[in-house]
């Protein structure tokens, strides 16, 4: 397991690029920043149907269906502080 600090500069939406080779949950992914963060998007292009995917802090089912972070990809955080 290793770490990379990825800084968010400002509380709203932060793009940022998920640096580790391994693959994570969000949660564990986003640990250090628990708390400080309500909503995380990525985007999903082999699913046409549903591309945008949500992780959503406290809500379950259908809604959250961002269940991991992947190396390279792009995800949108909305941090609640900077």
């Amino acid at each position: 397991m290793s770490s990379v600090q990825v800084p968010l500069y400002t509380a709203g939406w932060n793009l940022v690029s998920y640096p580790l080779r391994e693959t994570q949950p969000v949660t564990e992914a986003l640990a250090s920043i628990d708390g400080a963060y309500a909503i995380v998007y990525g985007y999903e292009d082999r699913d046409t149907a549903d591309p945008w995917k949500v992780y959503a802090v406290g809500v379950e089912g259908y809604v959250s269906d961002l269940d991991e972070l992947v190396f390279g990809r792009g995800y949108w955080i909305s941090a609640t502080e900077a």
